[in-house]
């Protein structure tokens, strides 16, 4: 939802990360740059990696703990974000009445999704989460698919490239090299998420745990790859249909819609 509200702001100027980010991934990719060689370490954490090469457990344990932290953070903003969105999405009123207590609604409804979460885990353990996870996956997919192609059924490109270039700013909306405080998606913004894309190869604790649950080194670079292509699929999506939604607001052919 947060690139969709990027892409829909950015324009196509947003589209540059997607491409250069897309390019480096699928070189990392098909390499397997750090992946492979991290998986030959066989150590099960980065924080295992950091005591190995500095001969430090302090440093493993004050690292793991930074990790903790940050993770609980982390991990707090997406229930209280879906809480929200189905607050605003269904209609429901913001606040509720219990037992003369006033409480926002979007505490009680993060509550339960955070319940549902919690029973999942408890009763089945991880694999009731991996095989959960794995239905959802599939759903999405589909769902992804189907989008796509309904969404290119009702808006060509044609539209959207009349959308863009009728706007007074249209030249901050296609490149990112416009002056760069009109535009917030110019080529420093680019260039700084490519570089975040290169760090998180390895140093994102739930992508690198998952390549390194792989028999050896080189199905972790497998791993990676389709992992690739099933989130190229994604970006698709995540970049299309915003352009598409942003001719259907701005042209007058779509008034109906």
């Amino acid at each position: 939802l947060a690139t969709m509200q990027a892409a829909y702001t950015g324009g196509l100027a947003y589209w540059y990360l997607a491409i250069g980010g897309g390019g480096i991934s699928l070189a990392i990719a098909i390499s397997g740059w750090g992946v492979y060689r991290l998986r030959e370490s066989r150590v099960l954490t980065i924080n295992e990696l950091l005591q190995k090469r500095y001969k430090s457990k302090n440093l493993r344990v004050f690292c793991g703990v930074i990790c903790f932290i940050s993770g609980i953070i982390n991990s707090g903003i997406f229930p209280i974000v879906g809480g929200r969105f189905f607050v605003y999405f269904c209609g429901l009123p913001l606040e509720m009445h219990l037992l003369g207590i006033t409480i926002p609604t979007t505490y009680f409804v993060t509550a339960i999704l955070v319940l549902v979460a919690l029973v999942f885990c408890f009763i089945g353990g991880q694999v009731s989460v991996i095989i959960t996870d794995f239905i959802q996956g599939i759903i999405v997919m589909v769902m992804f698919i189907v989008v796509a192609v309904t969404t290119y059924r009702v808006v060509q490109w044609e539209h959207i490239s009349k959308a863009y270039i009728s706007q007074p700013n249209a030249i901050d909306l296609i490149s990112p090299f416009g002056a760069a405080d009109k535009n917030p998606f110019n080529i420093w913004f680019v260039l700084l998420g490519i570089v975040i894309y290169l760090y998180r190869i390895i140093c994102w604790a739930p992508g690198q745990q998952h390549r390194q649950s792989a028999t050896d080194a080189e199905e972790a670079r497998k791993m990676y790859l389709l992992n690739f292509l099933r989130m190229g699929m994604g970006w698709g999506l995540l970049f299309f249909v915003p352009a598409a939604c942003f001719a259907v607001m701005h042209l007058n052919g779509f008034s109906d819609l």
